[in-house]
C-alpha cells in the first residue's frame, strides 16, 4: 500500500536536528527502524543538500541530491549514504572534514 509523501510527513512523530563535523572516513549513524525522511546540509555556507525517504522495510523510496559527489554505496572520494537492516549509515569519504547538518523525521 502506497502512501503519499505529504501522508507520510504528517504521520511523522519524531524530529532530530544535529550538527556533526564528520572527519574523512568516519561515519554517522541514523535509524530506519521506522519510515522516515532525512535531509542533509554541507558545505562551507550550506550550499549542497542531500535527501532521501525510506519505507517500514528500511529501503529507499526517494533519493536525490544537489552535490555530485553523493554516492549510495561506501564508495571513496564521495559522501556515502549506505542503507542497512535499522539504519543509514553516512560516511564521509571526501578526503576531508565535512560538517553536515542532520535533519531526520521518523
Amino acid at each position: 500500500m502506497a502512501i503519499s509523501t505529504m501522508e507520510s510527513l504528517s504521520a511523522m512523530t519524531d524530529e532530530t536536528s544535529v550538527e556533526v563535523p564528520l572527519a574523512d572516513d568516519a561515519s554517522y549513524s541514523l535509524s530506519n527502524a521506522s519510515s522516515g525522511y532525512a535531509v542533509i546540509k554541507l558545505g562551507t555556507t550550506n550550499d549542497y543538500r542531500v535527501m532521501f525517504f525510506w519505507d517500514v522495510d528500511g529501503n529507499f523510496v526517494d533519493k536525490e541530491s544537489d552535490w555530485e559527489k553523493v554516492a549510495y554505496t561506501d564508495t571513496d572520494g564521495y559522501l556515502c549514504i549506505i542503507n542497512t537492516v535499522g539504519q543509514v549509515t553516512i560516511r564521509n569519504r571526501t578526503g576531508s572534514e565535512q560538517t553536515l547538518k542532520i535533519l531526520q523525521l521518523v
